[in-house]
């Protein structure tokens, strides 16, 4: 059975981090999109971003490829690939820019 008195006796931001990711799945849930900026704008008031965006990246990642899986074939490929392309360049571009740009702008 999971003790949960680990989240109030361990790093004071783990009930915080359980209460957005809650949140975050909420806002996801509803709207299909939005959880993982709402998890970056809240969470970056704890902890730095580099932190935490590759652990976001992560856990949506997994739930866009189940999401892609189950609706494959109502996927309307033209708007599809207009979108996706540029991400896909973009995505690392941003990445690096947050590793290398100075934290203080």
């Amino acid at each position: 059975m999971f003790d949960f008195t680990a989240l109030t006796t361990g790093s004071p931001g783990m009930v915080a981090i359980a209460l957005v990711a809650f949140g975050a799945g909420i806002i996801r849930g509803f709207t299909g999109f939005g959880g993982p900026a709402f998890m970056l704008a809240i969470l970056t008031i704890f902890f730095t971003p580099y932190s935490i965006v590759s652990k976001i990246l992560v856990v949506d990642i997994f739930a866009s490829v189940y999401l892609f899986v189950a609706h494959f074939k109502e996927v309307h490929w033209k708007p599809t690939v207009t979108m996706v392309i540029p991400t896909l360049l973009f995505v690392p571009l941003g990445h690096w820019l947050l590793l290398e740009l100075d934290p203080v702008l």
